[in-house]
């Protein structure tokens, strides 16, 4: 029972910290668009609205992809979904420094918010599952501090990228660390079904259910 115990307090240790980082990271291509706005009016001249809609390219798709990807989550579970998430949104912005062209900075973007629109919900996913649901509430307050965090160091790393290396370079190494953390969160953010972990104080829950199962957005927005 103590071999357990601790098993499980390891696990919750590791779930946390990675998701923690691992979220937190999704600031780090989220913040440089706001440090390198005056690089890209200057020397690339793309005027004041242009950036703003640089802001929506990468802002609405998050947003909208919200509700239309919810049930990719569910029918792929919450790691694969987190990771591939993760992954994507890294592979999307690794080469932004490379163009110059206004339409693909968009592109790009657009990308990149569609990625991480299912990395919050599938993040806190994997997390609730790990601990009994009267802590829940301080465990994720605890965990909410990742996204104060991920904003600080995501400005200050794209601040000291774009002084040290010039603008074309503060997607690259954000993009570098958000790919090793997908990989991570792909290899070791398992359910506790998937480890044979049972958390005491948790109630049960079914590991999957069937497509047909899944309610869809459409159906929530129909609920009265």
């Amino acid at each position: 029972m103590r071999l357990l115990a601790t098993q499980l307090q390891r696990r919750q240790i590791l779930v946390f910290g990675l998701g923690w980082l691992a979220y937190a990271s999704t600031y780090f291509l989220r913040k440089p668009l706001g440090v390198i706005k005056t690089d890209l009016k200057d020397k690339l001249s793309v005027t004041t609205t242009q950036l703003g809609w640089l802001d929506t390219a990468l802002l609405l798709p998050y947003a909208i992809m919200q509700m239309l990807l919810g049930p990719i989550g569910d029918k792929f579970g919450a790691r694969k979904t987190f990771g591939v998430c993760l992954i994507a949104s890294a592979l999307s912005m690794i080469t932004f420094g490379m163009w110059s062209q206004y339409y693909m900075f968009i592109l790009l973007l657009f990308l990149n918010g569609t990625a991480q629109a299912q990395c919050w919900p599938n993040c806190m996913k994997s997390l609730g599952a790990w601990y009994p649901d009267n802590v829940r509430n301080s465990v994720f307050g605890m965990f909410g501090t990742c996204a104060f965090a991920g904003g600080i160091i995501g400005t200050a790393l794209a601040v000291y990228l774009q002084t040290s290396q010039g603008w074309r370079s503060v997607f690259f190494t954000p993009s570098v660390i958000v790919l090793v953390l997908g990989v991570l969160v792909l290899m070791l953010f398992q359910q506790p079904e998937e480890v044979g972990i049972d958390v005491p104080g948790k109630e049960k829950t079914a590991s999957s259910t069937k497509a047909s199962n899944n309610v869809s957005w459409m159906q929530l927005w129909k609920i009265p």
